[in-house]
């Protein structure tokens, strides 16, 4: 009776022991998915920040006070800054491609407002941005340089145009003492703000 007693003591003991077991490993392998989910979504939203961060440095960028004196330079400057391409691939599958689209696209659109700005602030337009471009790039403080040149170039192209298209006098005209011009003389230009006495690294 004894042995018997034992034995369903035994046997009780055990299988509350694996079901103890059972429901412990269950318990843990409920918490651990709950806590890689909370993870997962944490690290998403971490992810989606910064790319929202990233669009919203971008529309930073985007976003200035330049007053336009030609409407096509204007409305070409609204088109990329209201560009929704970037956006289209904000998606939560997409992080990555998201970060590098964002990426491209602030340099792109960058370097096309830019151009935009140069041809805006010049009388030769966009020849002075096909000079600018035709020439190696130049790093930094160079940069404000080549636009300088780009535009005199440009500005000197046009000139020899007009001069082609006078048509020929019969009389010759009387000869006058050329004289130099010299490009120290033109007050400088910034290209950021469009007015006169500062370079554009000072420009206010």
């Amino acid at each position: 009776m004894d042995a018997e007693i034992r034995s369903e003591i035994q046997n009780e003991v055990q299988a509350a022991f694996q079901t103890t077991q059972t429901t412990i490993l269950d318990t843990m392998t409920t918490l651990l998915g709950n806590r890689l989910e909370c993870f997962n979504k944490n690290f998403q939203s971490f992810q989606k920040a910064l790319a929202e961060s990233k669009l919203a440095k971008l529309d930073e960028t985007l976003s200035d006070n330049y007053m336009f004196k030609k409407r096509g330079n204007e409305e070409q400057h609204k088109h990329n800054t209201n560009s929704e391409l970037i956006q289209e691939h904000l998606t939560k599958d997409n992080i990555e491609s998201t970060k590098d689209k964002i990426t491209e696209g602030m340099s792109l659109i960058r370097d096309r407002q830019k151009l935009i700005k140069l041809a805006d602030s010049s009388e030769a337009g966009w020849r002075v941005v096909a000079e600018y471009t035709a020439n190696p790039l130049a790093e930094n403080s160079e940069d404000e340089k080549r636009m300088y040149k780009a535009q005199t170039r440009a500005e000197a192209k046009i000139k020899k145009e007009k001069f082609k298209r006078k048509p020929a006098s019969s009389s010759p005209a009387p000869y006058t003492i050329p004289t130099r011009t010299s490009h120290i003389d033109r007050p400088w230009k910034c290209f950021n703000c469009n007015k006169t006495g500062h370079w554009r690294r000072e420009c206010p």
